[in-house]
């Protein structure tokens, strides 16, 4: 198949999670993908391990907050850009970009303070190129 060009940052959905769009910045740094996440829990049921989380896909103050229930894949040490280390849970989800689907491994975190409430890193990148000139290379998409 072949690859889709995007720009440095794009709007996307994450379906399963019940966010049908979220704009994320792509970080060719970053392994794993970041995902925007506050009041994590974790519970186990029927010896799977959950974590439970709230998540507001758009930034503006009064957007609608999402609270997602998902089996953990893992949990794995971050280092961010200011070179602190953060253990994080990582869920597998289903990335949706133009039309394309794909599952993607995302770790949660808060990004309150954070420009973009989504990183897209490179482990979900294998069917992509990144055009850096571009931004929104796909399109914009209303505000709501």
């Amino acid at each position: 198949m072949k690859k889709l060009i995007i720009g440095w940052r794009e709007w996307c959905s994450l379906e399963k999670l019940g966010i049908n769009r979220i704009e994320f910045k792509t970080d060719t740094g970053a392994t794993l993908s970041a995902l925007h996440a506050t009041h994590i829990t974790t519970f186990f049921k029927d010896a799977v391990e959950y974590v439970q989380f709230v998540t507001q896909p758009l930034k503006k103050k009064d957007s609608h907050y999402i609270t997602c229930v998902e089996p953990i894949i893992k949990r794995k040490v971050v280092t961010s850009s200011n070179g602190m280390k953060e253990k994080r849970i990582v869920i597998r989800t289903i990335l949706t970009l133009a039309g394309r689907t794909w599952p993607i491994d995302i770790t949660l975190t808060n990004r309150t303070k954070m420009t973009y409430r989504m990183l897209l890193g490179r482990q979900a990148m294998k069917q992509i190129l990144i055009n850096p000139k571009k931004s929104f290379f796909l399109g914009k998409l209303p505000i709501s």
